[in-house]
């Protein structure tokens, strides 16, 4: 027996697997890929994913956030402000719509309005996109494609690190990103993947991304936009049909009706919100050296979807030859693709990642495995498995950054420094910790995890000190962690955040009268990390500031006014 492995390795080191061996591989891979998502055993794997996932996340909890500290407060105090029951748009400025905020706010309630219900709304919207996304993919493509699908597609979403950064830098800041795209993958995979069997009487699937674009509207405007530009772009390629648009149109109706109830119908104060917002992100856009950046940052994408589409091009064309004309359908959706990707980068300040353009690459090569195998039966090639390990290589690492993370999380939570970590001094904030690490928006090289917190502990002695438990807190800085630190009522008016260039500029910006409401008490910074975004909005407010308040006290950081 020995004999014949040593003299089968030596035929195989000389000359290579014969054919009869390199026929059986390749006929196990082409059953493989043949296999169809619909499958219920395949289902039932997908669903297992998501909710292993799923309880990884809920387990691990909040991780530390070693990068952009600041940002998890601009959606908190919008989270907190709609638990309370004030409605987006229509009691606050607002540049996201109510839907990220009924995520959080869900997991707050489940939480008694502790800081980890972020991690309870993560997984509850992790649950509903995870069956969501396995009802659209399962049908459109083969269960190796669907599989990776359905784990890129979660692991996305449930990722504990801001898009675009590396995934040893936790952080809960910009989920609503990662939500965006996640919604917006199941737009992709519904209008450009093709049904494996004979469609039923009815497309559901059209309902799917009316509902979907529906959420993008009433979330972020940047995502329905690019979202709505894909969906006309699939249209006028043909392919979608008629019917699929009659059903998309429902769903999105069905959503904007309940939106629009909830937002007692004062659409124009919703539309108000977004034009303040559009036209104060115009600033973003004169970056040229941005924009080349953003481009070689992602040029391994780029060139593997291009690849891909004129490989399907050449595929549908029957010969190499017979190119002309090149911009056919599937160079056409891969542009299509890359740019929504690269639009959505820029408008999110986003450093790297083409996640759409990831979707696209496992779309055309499940749609290139079908038809190759098809058309070689019974002759073997080895053109299909070295696509299927193109897109392996592709989406592999987005799954493996956020395995690496969940695994720093498992580390750090057995830390010792633990004890002296930066934290906040409020009860629903205690278990939020801020790792000290470099952090790009304010150039601290160290310590800026106390930093940010001394910060904000400051302010709240200052508040605690010269206010009463029900005076309404504005805060005339980036953002408002006060009220909900304090678990104190809302202001009504204000914003859950100030960005400039990002939601508020001198020119475009809610009026004094709104950003100061009917606030009891003022607090701005006196040595601001942001002092663009606190000089703008003095020099907006300052004759009415005048008019209402009057100085009460002042910290080491901060300055309080309070109601004359």
């Amino acid at each position: 027996m020995n004999e014949n492995l040593a003299r089968s390795f030596r035929r195989w080191f000389d000359h290579g697997p014969d054919d009869s061996t390199l026929d059986r591989v390749y006929r196990l891979f082409s059953s493989a890929m043949q296999v169809p998502g619909a499958r219920w055993p395949v289902a039932a794997i997908a669903l297992l994913i998501v909710f292993v996932s799923c309880a990884i996340t809920w387990r691990l909890g909040l991780p530390h956030t070693s990068i952009y500290g600041h940002d998890i407060f601009t959606f908190l105090d919008g989270t907190w402000r709609v638990s309370q029951g004030q409605i987006p748009h229509i009691d606050f400025y607002s540049a996201f719509g109510p839907i990220f905020y009924f995520m959080q706010a869900a997991g707050l309630l489940l939480a008694h309005y502790h800081i980890e219900g972020l991690v309870y709304g993560t997984v509850l919207a992790g649950l509903v996109l995870g069956v969501w996304g396995i009802a659209v993919i399962r049908a459109r493509l083969n269960a190796v494609a669907g599989l990776f699908a359905v784990a890129f597609l979660i692991l996305f979403w449930l990722a504990p690190f801001p898009l675009g950064e590396p995934y040893y830098l936790p952080s809960f800041a910009m989920q609503y990103n990662r939500l965006g795209y996640t919604i917006l993958f199941l737009v992709v995979v519904e209008l450009f993947g093709k049904i494996r069997e004979e469609p039923a009487r009815f497309d559901w699937g059209g309902l799917s991304t009316g509902i979907a674009l529906g959420c993008l509207l009433f979330m972020k405007a940047n995502f329905f936009a690019v979202g709505a530009v894909i969906t006309a772009g699939a249209y006028v390629l043909r392919v979608r049909t008629l019917r699929h648009a009659v059903f998309a149109v429902a769903g999105w109706l069905v959503v904007f009706c309940v939106i629009a109830s909830y937002l007692h119908w004062d659409l124009l104060a919703f539309w108000k919100d977004l034009r303040t917002a559009a036209g104060a992100r115009q600033t973003r856009f004169h970056e040229i050296r941005d924009s080349v950046r953003t481009a070689f940052r992602n040029v391994t994408a780029v060139v593997a979807v291009l690849g891909l589409a004129t490989v399907a091009l050449f595929r549908r064309k029957g010969a190499v030859l017979r190119v002309l004309p090149c911009l056919k359908q599937p160079l056409l959706i891969a542009i299509l693709i890359l740019a929504a990707d690269f639009v959505l980068s820029l408008s999110n300040q986003q450093r790297f990642g083409f996640p759409l353009t990831i979707i696209a690459i496992m779309l055309f090569v499940d749609q290139l495995c079908r038809t190759g195998i098809e058309s070689h039966a019974p002759e073997r090639s080895t053109a299909e498995p070295a696509l299927v390990l193109v897109m392996i290589a592709m989406v592999l690492p987005f799954i493996m950054d956020t395995v690496n993370a969940w695994a720093i999380q498992v580390t750090m939570r057995q830390n010792t420094v633990l004890a002296t970590a930066a934290r906040i001094n409020a009860a629903p904030l205690v278990d939020l910790v801020f790792d000290d690490h470099s952090d790009p928006v304010w150039g601290q090289s160290e310590a800026n995890g106390h930093i940010l917190t001394s910060h904000i502990n400051d302010g709240l002695q200052l508040i605690r000190a010269n206010s009463g438990a029900n005076d309404r807190i504005a805060c005339l800085c980036y953002d408002n962690p006060f009220p909900y630190a304090l678990l104190r009522p809302p202001m009504e008016g204000g914003a859950a955040f100030y960005d400039y260039g990002t939601n508020f500029t001198e020119r475009f910006a809610p009026s004094a009268d709104r950003i100061l409401g009917n606030a009891d008490v003022v607090v701005y910074p006196k040595t601001e990390l942001d002092s663009l975004n606190v000089s703008t909005l003095l020099k907006i407010c300052h004759n009415l500031l005048s008019q209402r308040y009057h100085p009460v006290a002042e910290s080491r950081d901060w300055i309080l006014l309070k109601k004359n």
